[in-house]
């Protein structure tokens, strides 16, 4: 799919991409994608994540490589925009980048794309409440220095944390279609 503003906004299905280009998708746009992303079609995205950090991409690219395709997102697109989110945002360790991409996945498949208060995204937050509660569970906070127990980010080191980050989204994606 060749990416233009309008597909852009289509599968992106965010706010950030909205108001970057000064476009809010309308209700047919932002309901694009959410079956496939919530079917994934016999996809294991867990292992096709882990597989892309295995080759170099970041816990963020890695986790959003595995789900872009389904949300009708071009896959370089993707991969591009949540390259600095690696190491907890460029390596400073903050919030850790694989559940930035998982959130961005939830926030996809949930958001109705209006800027307006209201059941959806109160059922959207609930969601990503409940993927930070197992994260924490996990890992002890959301940070990638907790994630990595207080040492620096390292290439290589963090294929289980893409493996069980993916895996923790797959749980709560099949509670959504349950």
């Amino acid at each position: 799919m060749e990416l233009t503003r309008r597909n852009f906004v289509k599968t992106a299905g965010t706010a950030m991409a909205a108001m970057a280009f000064g476009m809010i998708p309308d209700k047919k746009i932002a309901s694009a994608g959410v079956q496939e992303v919530l079917e994934g079609r016999g996809k294991d995205r867990p292992e096709i994540a882990k597989s892309a950090y295995l080759n170099n991409a970041t816990c963020a690219q890695a986790v959003i490589s595995a789900y872009a395709e389904d949300m009708g997102l071009n896959r370089e697109m993707a991969v591009r925009m949540l390259e600095t989110f690696g190491g907890g945002i460029a390596g400073r360790q903050e919030v850790c980048g694989a559940f930035v991409a998982a959130n961005m996945v939830l926030s996809y498949i949930g958001s109705n794309g209006k800027f307006e208060y209201g059941e959806v995204r109160s059922q959207n937050f609930a969601r990503t409440q409940k993927l930070a509660k197992l994260f924490e569970e996990k890992y002890g906070g959301l940070k990638c220095i907790d994630v990595l127990n207080g040492n620096k980010p390292q290439a290589g080191h963090c294929h289980d944390t893409v493996l069980q980050t993916a895996k923790m989204l797959e749980k709560i994606l099949a509670e959504y279609r349950g």
